[in-house]
């Protein structure tokens, strides 16, 4: 915590993360407010902020992409100078903290319910809060989203999760099922 004039008192963005037991607090609020500071460049700049994450007590990783193309390295070192600027000049985080701005990879995850809706075909993990059919953990074919769940198919069997149950989502990357899955697609056309 730092003082302020008259007495104020300022909770670093770090601070306020952690409870009485040691267990990370709702990270929404903190993420709302960086998010609000950096949307309209990533915006301005016809990019989509994919994820904010904070991971630790100081380190904070932004995931950046370009709808339909791949921002290069040069690039991310321009937008990471951008974006710590705007950041510093707000005062959330009034601590030194870690800043990593990076493209989202080709493990790109999902948070949005328009990203299930978009990469719908692609072979994707999830990982649920609750067990679902005695599982946690997902692997398959995205079949987008129907109402608020998400349709991801298995083996010929389709889920649904609802869109606030999943943890976790990405792209799977490993190639084994993709290529299964691919097959099913175009057999599907």
């Amino acid at each position: 915590m730092i003082k302020g004039k008259a007495g104020q008192i300022f909770v670093s963005l770090f601070d306020f993360l952690w409870l009485k037991e040691g267990f990370m607090a709702d990270l929404r609020p903190a993420l709302e407010r960086i998010e609000a500071v950096i949307r309209p460049f990533i915006e301005d700049m016809h990019l989509e902020l994919v994820d904010i994450e904070i991971a630790g007590l100081n380190y904070l990783r932004i995931r950046i992409g370009r709808p339909g193309g791949n921002i290069g390295l040069d690039e991310i070192a321009d937008f990471s100078r951008k974006i710590e600027e705007l950041l510093d000049m707000s005062d959330i985080i009034q601590e030194k903290y870690i800043l990593e701005v990076s493209s989202p990879g080709i493990d790109r995850p999902l948070k949005k319910k328009e990203d299930f809706i978009r990469f719908a075909g692609k072979v994707i993990r999830v990982v649920t809060r609750e067990k679902i059919n005695n599982t946690h953990n997902f692997l398959g074919v995205l079949r987008g989203m129907k109402d608020e769940n998400v349709l991801i198919e298995e083996n010929g069997v389709v889920t649904e999760i609802a869109f606030g149950s999943v943890k976790k989502a990405n792209i799977d990357v490993d190639g084994n099922m993709g290529k299964k899955a691919e097959e099913g697609v175009q057999n599907e056309q």
